[in-house]
């Protein structure tokens, strides 16, 4: 149901997710369950028979067959012979989260199962993306010669040519899209693989790893490697997958939420030295949601890949020692803040940049001599929030630029710019929908831009902007036990999102602004007279704190219910999601 006769703040639709009240009423009743939750479960087409396994999902009736998957029995049975040989593995994984997590995933089993092993996480500035001659070295340099990549690799066919004529053995652990051309490799597991039927398509790298354990460890079990001493709880290596799901943002639906969700359960009892320190860092003593995940451990995470210290990340989630564990969360602590002043100038700079830029594109295209590689995707999802329409952001590299993009539901960059590569505008150039990264010659911008113009008008399907709301919610409502009822149907993410609620003709007080760029608002209910403090992050940049900061006072407010915990107290606050006119 619509909600607005126009748009909101941000210029969005409002609508009124669907509902059935008898459905709701009889779930509540047999699931004997409240019935804003059954309301919330119905609204997002969870039916009668799917809602107990949602709302308690288990490995044995949820976790697929790992052997569904194209490749993993025989990679999965390589791994074990290795093992029995007595060899030591090479581990390679990619330098951001998904890589990492993916990293120590099989480093942690390999030293539970008391194999031997040691890794190589690529420079992003030295090696760049996958496998490298640099990988190669690294491992001949250390008499390695049985290798398994992960977070990468699928692609990387000169590379691993070059592994197979220096004689060494390498196995891929991939979960991005290709062709079906494959890589040298003694095995290649790949959902996204064009023959894989196993319907995990979905899964990260740390995901598609942990499958991969799974066999493996039901091998090594079946063959007695284990007999006489205890095997390890795979269990206890979730919240390494649910790390990897998260900051890859992939769907929190299906594998993905079983392994977020036991994860974040798997962290509240026993957390790793290395989750424990990072958490310590960030200023949090639970990670209670995904987004404490993704917005407060992530970018801790990926600080180091970002600026050219990539290995410390898996190093961090590697360790089993305290004190090294918090030395290394310094040092992502540090690399972070270091990353976030970047960011700010860098954004700072675009958004004069895109001044000058035509408003009548299709897209943004942002380039400066200046600009630092490691932060151009994160500064060009900013301007894609900011401006609604795909943004991509260059810095000068060795030879031309290098450049990363963020686009908009119906913009399909990654098509767009494979396109633009095989017109011969870019050296390299791939991705997906939402994002993509490439390389273009110093004088191609130009060319780049109107090609990118013209394919979008030609191909693009812009969708009407609108915003989903699960229910209208009383103030009075508002509490820590309301927020705990709501994570039942969580964790919350891309495919599973967070609830908005509807906060009908509010009167806003008390409206400041902190640090330059966010909103803290305070609105009070109608029957109890309690106030209620709203947070609007990045609000005072946007569309919506605009219209507050210039004077909005009585309006409709959407928002999301979330948990702040200060000096060991709990209470319900509410985050600011946009705001409309009566």
């Amino acid at each position: 149901m619509r909600l607005l006769e126009g748009r909101s703040a941000s210029g969005r639709q409002w609508y009124l997710a669907g509902s059935d009240p008898e459905l709701a009423l009889l779930m509540a009743r047999q699931l004997d369950i409240p019935m804003t939750l059954a309301g919330l479960l119905v609204s997002r087409g969870i039916g009668l028979d799917q809602a107990q396994h949602f709302l308690n999902p288990t490995f044995k009736e949820n976790l697929p067959d790992p052997i569904s998957l194209r490749g993993l029995n025989e990679l999965a049975t390589i791994l074990c012979q290795w093992i029995h040989e007595g060899r030591v593995i090479g581990l390679i994984g990619d330098y951001d989260v998904d890589g990492a997590t993916s990293t120590a995933l099989m480093g942690r089993y390999l030293r539970a199962a008391g194999v031997e092993f040691t890794y190589y996480i690529p420079d992003r500035f030295l090696d760049g993306y996958g496998p490298s001659s640099g990988a190669w070295d690294f491992f001949e340099a250390r008499q390695i010669s049985h290798l398994v990549t992960m977070d990468c690799g699928a692609t990387a066919f000169e590379a691993l040519d070059e592994a197979h004529r220096r004689g060494l053995q390498v196995a891929v652990i991939d979960h991005h899209q290709m062709g079906e051309q494959e890589p040298i490799s003694v095995s290649l597991v790949n959902p996204n693989h064009p023959a894989d039927k196993s319907g995990c398509g979905q899964l990260c790298a740390a995901g598609v790893t942990f499958l991969v354990l799974v066999r493996l460890h039901r091998l090594l079990v079946d063959a007695g490697h284990y007999e006489g001493k205890k095997p390890p709880d795979l269990r206890m290596l979730t919240p390494l997958a649910a790390l990897g799901a998260v900051c890859d943002v992939v769907p929190l639906v299906g594998v993905n939420r079983l392994l977020t969700r036991h994860g974040l359960m798997q962290m509240a009892e026993h957390q790793l030295p290395g989750v424990t320190a990072l958490m310590k860092s960030a200023g949090l003593t639970s990670a209670n949601t995904a987004s404490d995940l993704g917005f407060r451990l992530g970018p801790r995470l990926n600080a180091g890949g970002r600026l050219g210290q990539s290995p410390v990340a898996t190093k961090l989630l590697l360790s089993d020692d305290d004190t090294q564990a918090e030395k290394l969360a310094l040092e992502l602590e540090l690399l972070n803040e270091q990353r976030r002043k970047i960011e700010a100038e860098m954004r700072k700079k675009a958004e004069e940049l895109a001044k000058d830029t035509d408003p009548n594109s299709m897209l943004l295209l942002i380039a400066d001599e200046g600009f630092h590689e490691g932060v151009m995707g994160i500064v060009a999802s900013r301007l894609k929030d900011a401006h609604q329409k795909p943004a991509l952001v260059c810095a000068a590299s060795y030879d031309g630029w290098k450049g990363s993009g963020r686009s908009l539901p119906g913009f399909d960059l990654g098509a767009a710019v494979i396109a633009a590569r095989e017109q011969g505008l870019l050296t390299k150039g791939g991705g997906h929908a939402m994002a993509a990264g490439f390389s273009c010659p110093k004088d191609g911008l130009a060319a780049l831009q109107a090609f990118l113009h013209k394919w979008f008008v030609q191909h693009a399907r812009p969708e009407d902007p609108k915003l989903t709301i699960d229910a209208r919610l009383d103030l009075d409502d508002l509490s820590v036990g309301f927020w705990e009822l709501l994570q039942q149907a969580g964790p919350f993410g891309p495919g599973n999102l967070e609830p908005i609620f509807l906060l009908e003709h509010v009167h806003l007080e008390d409206v400041a602004v902190l640090k330059e760029k966010h909103l803290r608002l305070s609105v009070k209910s109608s029957a109890r007279g309690k106030w209620v403090k709203i947070m609007g992050f990045n609000m005072a940049e946007e569309e919506a704190g605009h219209h507050i900061l210039n004077g909005l006072r009585n309006c409709h407010m959407a928002v999301r219910v979330v948990m702040n915990e200060w000096q060991g107290r709990k209470s319900a606050e509410l985050h600011l999601v946009d705001v409309a006119c009566p």
